[in-house]
């Protein structure tokens, strides 16, 4: 009696050959940090706080004479990694998301080492965890001496929902006030917040990316850069506005210097950011 045949064996999911296929590979440490954001789903104050802070780490490289390595072990690239775990592990604490280091940890080594074929994942219990924690925690600490323990900085997101409500906002009637709606009489007829909106979502999207400027992030405060944001992305969406520098004294109530605001939309212009 023939033997049954047997069926081919099924691929399996978690070898390093089939799972890494569609895994992205970050290119540098912004798409790093990015990346790693979006797999603890961080919201978008959190990647623009990580942000912020690589620059200002950035800047005191430049200036410092003597700035102490985050990894005496590692050199250049490395390093910038080193420096993208401790700056968001950081905002996730200034930003009020916490996450447990681990859960920031075990994804950035298989994002960083997945596509090697000698993978071996990272295990909570080994040497190599244990190497890469006490890492991560010293630089963490370094980074917070470099802000000189100010780590709470103000956003150029904490701005765009007023200056959105002193432009696009000014568009609605008088007689419907949807923030007086309750909650529920919100979600029963689809009335979604002003920053979820597609103006909004563009100019949180735009403000992120913004963060990512050296010069945004360590040369203009963030009404500044808020200003610029809204100007540049309603430009970008059709839409006309009134001469600058009176545009953003009545948007900004005066708070944003005429010449920087204009200075700013040139170089937030010059990123070529997408505004949809």
């Amino acid at each position: 009696m023939a033997s049954p045949s047997r069926a081919p064996p099924k691929p399996n999911p978690t070898s390093s050959n089939n799972a890494t296929i569609a895994l992205p590979k970050p290119t540098d440490h912004w798409s790093f940090a990015s990346l790693l954001a979006d797999i603890l789903r961080l919201p978008p104050e959190t990647i623009a706080m990580c942000f912020i802070y690589i620059n200002r780490f950035t800047k005191y490289t430049r200036t410092a004479t003597d700035a102490p390595k985050l990894d005496p072990h590692l050199n250049k690239p490395p390093q910038s990694q080193t420096l993208t775990l401790a700056a968001l592990s950081l905002a996730t604490k200034t930003t009020e998301s916490p996450r447990r280091l681990r859960a920031l940890l075990l994804p950035a080594h298989r994002l960083l080492h997945a596509h090697t074929r000698a993978y071996v994942p990272l295990t909570l219990n080994s040497q190599t965890y244990a190497g890469l924690r006490r890492t991560v925690v010293a630089a963490e600490l370094l980074l917070l001496r470099v802000l000189r323990f100010d780590a709470h900085i103000p956003l150029p997101l904490d701005f765009l929902p007023r200056y959105l409500d002193r432009t696009v906002g000014e568009a609605g009637t008088a007689d419907v006030d949807f923030d007086e709606w309750g909650r529920g009489e919100r979600e029963e007829v689809g009335v979604c917040g002003f920053m979820e909106t597609g103006v909004g979502r563009a100019c949180r999207g735009v403000g992120v990316e913004a963060c990512k400027d050296y010069r945004f992030a360590n040369l203009f405060d963030a009404r500044t850069v808020a200003a610029a944001v809204v100007w540049v992305v309603l430009r970008g969406r059709g839409l006309e506005l009134g001469e600058g520098r009176a545009w953003v004294e009545e948007v900004a109530g005066g708070k944003v210097d005429g010449g920087d605001f204009e200075e700013a939309v040139g170089l937030l212009e010059g990123l070529r950011i997408s505004t949809m």
